[in-house]
């Protein structure tokens, strides 16, 4: 339910759609835009500068809005060149300053703006401490962090920043700039090249080295269904149950959006569609140019549903792993959290996305893009556990940590395989990975330069994940009476799931034993995974995925930012052109010293250039902050 707009409120923090109207700035904006003549200049300055004024006071908004003096309060700055930023933070447990916060968070902070509660209708203690505020300030986010942590109201504060992902442009063709298959500039495929360049590749790869020679592209196209034994759904036991029940299970993908591309046509349900970013419907705007990447979303969902094109796709070939009988047995609901998938903007969207999916029973979650570890996400993950979500989530790309949001107890973590029954060599690692799926060289829907639809192969543990949750989805819905019967928890499902997941992988394959500790239990078995049965004797003796981890120790402020630094520009040093469109961000005196501390060199060298850019021991210190977390 929105909130009804209050006389006061700043233009900026309004509701525009629940509190139908015309933004002030908005009107200010065409204004300032519009051609006038020179007489007439005068005029439009005094105007504009007149109507920016008014819209830039920003009366407080709080829960309260009583707010006495107080004498412990934040520095206050007499600078005019004000930003507004944003923060979450957790409250004291003490009950006192909770209350305090409350009522009294507008004479607490200077230039505050907003403060709401991230759960605000829940009723469990710890969720209650979660709050979302914006700050008006001429600050740095962690000057302004830092200061709030001062007050005794507030144990951690940490800025809610746009992330980089550990996706990397090109990185549907050898992940490296020479080979890309992808145009950085337009967001384009080549089908030829990809075509040929993967039969050389692969010619000698166990699951498609049959199918090459002979020219059976129908064949070594799906080799990611062959891997995973889900070529023949209809055979597989209790199908008839699995299929009467699947269109009740709700599946729900994070991602870029939706697109009318003729593999995923059908394949959506946009009857429950959401948007994160604009508040509009979740299509992708299939926006061109650096760091865009276009169609991602289209991409990761085709493994699902994706259906035989009938013609539309010249080089067709693939289909869901959800797919049976000419049709997906599952669709999937787009919730767009991100216009790029290199660079997610805040946290808050995709916590605002995890909740709605909550609220709306999703049964399976999946996201195919990650960053660093976050408070408030480390939360909502941790909610969805206990609501009964399985939420399956991309291990990584060329990050040697598993990331965020799949290093978190609660989530299903997917690194990625190839045609040779291999673990990607790009893939991320570790002790947090519960299972592999075929992640290279998967083939995918994209577009060529002439923007018609067609097909090539990518990579990613972006393709790996949603392998694992058309499985999750197929499982639920075959297994559905069973769990209503004999679960008693919701946290169970997904623990049960997990259980079933590692004991029917593959954990030899091709003669080779699997590397359990690096990789998971396995490659993912579709047909072995939907023989299991749920018996209530297992479930009795399932762990909760969070027992014991309780009180978590928040890492030191300065840690933090050291790690969103340390991950941005670790990430800008693997994207070409990405240095150019960030800009370069000034660490705090707490960060400083901290850099210095983890990476052993002082924290000019580590600005002077990227080729003295300690990779290695960076790599090694974000996997200590990562693994924190599971």
């Amino acid at each position: 339910m929105e909130s009804v707009v209050q006389p006061g409120d700043p233009d900026n923090m309004i509701d525009w759609m629940g509190n139908e109207g015309i933004r002030v700035s908005s009107i200010l904006n065409m204004i300032a835009k519009m051609p006038v003549s020179k007489a007439m200049e005068k005029y439009k300055s005094s105007l504009v500068s007149v109507l920016d004024t008014n819209v830039s006071s920003t009366p407080v908004h709080t829960e309260n809005r009583t707010t006495p003096s107080k004498p412990y309060v934040m520095n206050r700055s007499e600078s005019t060149t004000n930003q507004t930023l944003y923060f979450e933070i957790q409250l004291s447990g003490v009950k006192e300053m909770q209350n305090d916060w409350k009522q009294n968070a507008a004479s607490l902070v200077p230039g505050l703006v907003l403060s709401e509660p991230l759960y605000p209708m829940s009723t469990e203690q710890a969720h209650r401490l979660f709050y979302y505020i914006h700050v008006q300030s001429d600050k740095t986010p962690w000057e302004v962090a830092a200061e709030l942590e001062g007050l005794p109201q507030i144990d951690t504060c940490t800025p809610d920043l746009e992330m980089s992902t550990d996706i990397k442009p090109g990185h549907y063709g050898r992940w490296s700039g020479n080979e890309s298959l992808e145009s950085l500039d337009d967001g384009t495929a080549d089908w030829d090249k990809s075509e040929g360049d993967f039969k050389i590749r692969w010619a000698n790869a166990s699951l498609v080295k049959e199918f090459i020679p002979k020219g059976q592209s129908g064949e070594y196209r799906k080799w990611n269904l062959n891997a995973t034994n889900a070529n023949n759904l209809k055979d597989v036991k209790a199908y008839d149950s699995l299929k009467a029940n699947a269109d009740k299970i709700r599946l729900i993908q994070l991602d870029t959006g939706y697109t009318d591309h003729s593999k995923v046509l059908g394949g959506y349900n946009l009857l429950q569609d959401e948007d994160f970013i604009d508040g509009e419907d979740a299509r992708d705007e299939m926006s061109m140019g650096i760091l865009k990447q276009p169609g991602h979303g289209t991409r990761t969902a085709s493994i699902i549903m994706g259906n035989r094109a009938n013609g539309r796709i010249e080089n067709d070939g693939n289909q869901g792993v959800a797919v049976a009988e000419e049709e997906s047995l599952v669709k999937v609901i787009p919730y767009r959290i991100s216009k790029s998938v290199i660079l997610i903007g805040r946290g808050r969207n995709l916590f605002n996305a995890v909740s709605q999916a909550i609220n709306a029973n999703a049964d399976v979650v999946f996201m195919c893009m990650g960053s660093y570890p976050r408070p408030m996400i480390y939360s909502i993950a941790k909610t969805a556990y206990e609501r009964g979500v399985i939420w399956v989530c991309a291990a990584g790309n060329m990050v040697e940590s598993v990331i965020a949001p799949a290093v978190y107890p609660g989530t299903i973590a997917v690194a990625a395989s190839n045609p040779n029954n291999e673990p990607w060599r790009y893939t991320s690692y570790g002790p947090a990975v519960d299972i592999t799926a075929p992640g290279e060289d998967v083939y995918v829907p994209f577009k060529n330069k002439k923007q018609e639809d067609i097909m090539v192969f990518g990579s990613g543990t972006s393709y790996a994940t949603p392998h694992v949750a058309s499985a999750a989805a197929l499982w639920k819905a075959k297994n559905l009476k069973n769990l209503n019967k004999f679960i008693e928890k919701p946290w169970q499902i997904v623990e049960l799931f997990r259980k079933h997941l590692k004991e029917s992988a593959q954990d030899v394959v091709d003669n080779r034993e699997w590397d359990q500790k690096r990789f998971g239990a396995g490659i993912l078995d579709v047909t072995a995974l939907l023989a299991k049965e749920v018996t209530a004797e297992e479930i009795k003796g399932l762990k909760n995925a969070y027992a014991g981890k309780e009180s978590r120790k928040e890492w030191d402020l300065g840690v933090r930012e050291t790690v969103h630094f340390l991950w941005n520009t670790a990430r800008r040093k693997l994207t070409p052109g990405f240095e150019s469109e960030q800009v370069g961000e000034a660490l705090t005196e707490r960060a400083r010293i901290s850099v210095a501390a983890m990476t052993g060199r002082p924290v000019n060298k580590v600005f002077e250039s990227y080729g003295q850019f300690d990779e290695d021991q960076t790599e090694r210190l974000l996997k200590v902050y990562f693994e924190s977390f599971n």
